[in-house]
C-alpha cells in the first residue's frame, strides 16, 4: 500500500515536471512566431512607406517639368489687324494747336488735341487709323485733322505730327520743327502706309489732294 502510494506520487511528480517542460517549451515556442512575425509586420510597414515617397517625388518633379515646359513654350503673338488698304506716298510733318503761328492753320478738325500719333490726310474720314513704315521703323497714327494743302497736290498725301516724324528720321523735335535727322532737308520723306480700320464718312480708298 505504502509503496503504491509512492508510485502514486512519484507518478504525479513526473506528470507535473513534464507539464511544466512542455508548457516553458511551448510558450519558448510561442516566442520564437510571434518576433518574425512582428518584424515582418514592421518590414511590410516600412516598404509601404518607403512606395508612397517616389509617388509624391514623381508627381512634384511631373508638375514641375510641366511648368517648365509652359515656360519655355513660345508665347503666341497677338494677332494683327488686318490690312484694308496699302500703298505708299510721301509724308510731311506739321503739328497745329490753334496758335496761328509757324505754319498752325488752327486746332485739329477732329477735336483731338494735337499730340504724337496724330495725322492729317486731305480725303481719308477722320478716326481712320493704320501704322506708316520708314526704313525699318514703324509708327501708328490716326487721322484728326485735314492736310497737307498745296503739296498733296504734288503726292505728299501725309501729314505726320512732329514728334513722330522726329523719331522716324532720327531728327530732333523742338516745337514747331524737327532738326536734323533725314527728312529736314526737303521737309518729307517716303513712307509705306497701312490703313487697318476706316473712320465713318466717305474717302476711304487712295487718298485725294485738297
Amino acid at each position: 500500500m505504502q509503496q503504491r502510494f509512492t508510485r502514486l506520487i512519484l507518478a504525479g511528480a513526473a506528470t507535473f515536471t513534464f507539464g511544466l517542460g512542455a508548457s516553458a517549451l511551448s510558450s519558448h515556442h510561442s516566442d520564437e512566431v510571434s518576433l518574425p512575425a512582428m518584424t515582418k509586420a514592421a518590414a511590410v510597414t516600412d516598404l509601404t512607406a518607403h512606395e508612397k515617397t517616389p509617388v509624391r517625388l514623381t508627381s512634384a518633379m511631373a508638375k514641375k517639368a510641366e511648368k517648365a515646359k509652359r515656360k519655355a513654350a513660345p508665347r503666341a503673338k497677338a494677332a494683327q489687324p488686318a490690312v484694308l488698304f496699302k500703298n505708299q506716298t510721301l509724308g510731311s510733318y506739321f503739328w497745329d494747336t490753334g496758335s496761328s503761328g509757324n505754319g498752325d492753320t488752327g486746332a485739329p478738325a477732329s477735336g483731338m488735341p494735337m499730340q504724337e500719333g496724330c495725322f492729317a490726310s486731305p480725303s481719308w474720314p477722320m478716326g481712320t487709323k493704320g501704322y506708316i513704315e520708314y526704313q525699318g521703323k514703324k509708327a501708328a497714327f490716326t487721322i484728326c485733322d485735314r492736310g497737307p494743302g498745296t503739296p498733296s497736290r504734288s503726292g505728299v498725301m501725309l501729314d505726320i505730327d512732329g514728334i513722330t516724324f522726329a523719331k522716324l528720321t532720327g531728327g530732333t523735335w523742338n516745337e514747331p520743327y524737327v532738326v536734323g535727322g533725314s527728312g529736314e532737308a526737303n521737309g518729307h520723306i517716303p513712307v509705306t502706309y497701312y490703313v487697318t480700320h476706316w473712320g465713318d464718312g466717305p474717302g476711304k480708298g487712295a487718298p485725294q489732294p485738297l
